[in-house]
């Protein structure tokens, strides 16, 4: 046998061995393909010529490693399209009640939100199954959908193709829920201009240290 291929699904682990399989088999190259939520990765492995099967085990339960506990704290950004001011107050509740729905329903938890006119902030704990960028997707998508059919802005509601996603500490948590819920005292002060240019700032420095 010269390949050998594994496919990994979110759920299982499926492996095709013949029942006669030597505890020694050789193998050239070892192609590893798991699959996420939108596309197939692929990983491919040089290995020595011999490899023992036990190994080949050991390797396959690394890889299907499960998270069990974990402490994955997200600032969350969202922004209107074209920085509008589109959602009225008599609206923002109800899209903040329908947005921590849909957090929950994605294994996660939603600790603070507000919706400004043009753009909203939420703080959560992610579930370690979805990434930023899944997550994000899912609530634009469902959202979005959920402010149209509702007809909750006067024109037709869309979100900006992109938002931003801020990491966390669990010592900040009170501190970014007080901001996020002060966001009307907040942007008596500051434009919404001027505080995504903080955040940017704050974030990029602290990734060039």
């Amino acid at each position: 046998m010269s390949e050998l291929a594994l496919w990994f699904s979110e759920i299982r682990l499926n492996i095709s061995i013949h029942s006669t399989l030597p505890a020694f088999i050789t193998i050239k190259n070892l192609a590893i393909v798991v699959f996420g939520f939108n596309k197939p990765y692929f990983y491919f492995l040089n290995l020595s010529s011999k490899l023992n099967i036990n190994t080949l085990t050991h390797l396959i339960y690394l890889i299907n490693m499960k998270i069990e506990f974990n402490n994955l704290y997200t600032h969350f950004v969202f922004t209107t399209l074209g920085r509008q001011p589109v959602i009225p107050e008599k609206s923002r509740i109800r899209i903040e009640k329908y947005i921590t729905g849909i957090v929950n329903r994605n294994s996660s938890k939603l600790y603070a939100i507000y919706a400004n006119p043009e753009h909203v902030h939420f703080l959560i704990s992610k579930s370690p199954e979805l990434s930023e960028e899944e997550l994000a997707s899912i609530i634009a998508a469902s959202s979005e959908n959920f402010i149209n059919e509702n007809k909750l802005t006067l024109a037709p509601f869309k979100w900006q193709q992109s938002a931003s996603a801020f990491s966390v500490s669990k010592s900040d948590i009170d501190r970014i829920c007080k901001y996020i819920l002060n966001q009307p005292e907040h942007h008596r002060k500051v434009s919404f201009a001027e505080e995504y240019e903080k955040f940017l700032k704050h974030y990029q420095d602290t990734l060039n240290k």
